[in-house]
């Protein structure tokens, strides 16, 4: 596992200098909305279309930063983008009745 994330992390020290980080969270913060429509409109490849789009955000995110870096005082907060992100991976897939695998 990624390791524990403080109850008491201070978000108001995180320094945002990678666009990519606010590109994630916007796309995190969408999920209820993303859910709510699908539903309404009976059109499941909203949830897939926005699971790509998380992906990708991620991953580009993930390419210019390390996760584990006990010398990065933002670690808490990277380990925490990447909890939510596979959260809400999770979450989206189950709704579209996709199994995960336990390991990759």
């Amino acid at each position: 596992m990624l390791g524990k994330v403080s109850q008491d992390f201070d978000f108001s020290k995180i320094e945002k200098s990678v666009s990519d980080v606010s590109q994630v969270e916007a796309l995190l913060v969408r999920f209820p909305d993303v859910v709510e429509n699908s539903i309404k409109a009976w059109s499941p490849h909203y949830i897939a279309t926005y699971l790509l789009q998380v992906s990708q955000a991620f991953n580009a995110w993930y390419a210019q930063n390390k996760i584990i870096d006990e010398n990065n005082p933002q670690m808490s907060y990277n380990i925490l983008v990447t909890k939510s992100v596979a959260q809400v991976i999770e979450n989206g897939l189950y709704l579209l009745g996709i199994d995960l695998p336990e390991k990759m």
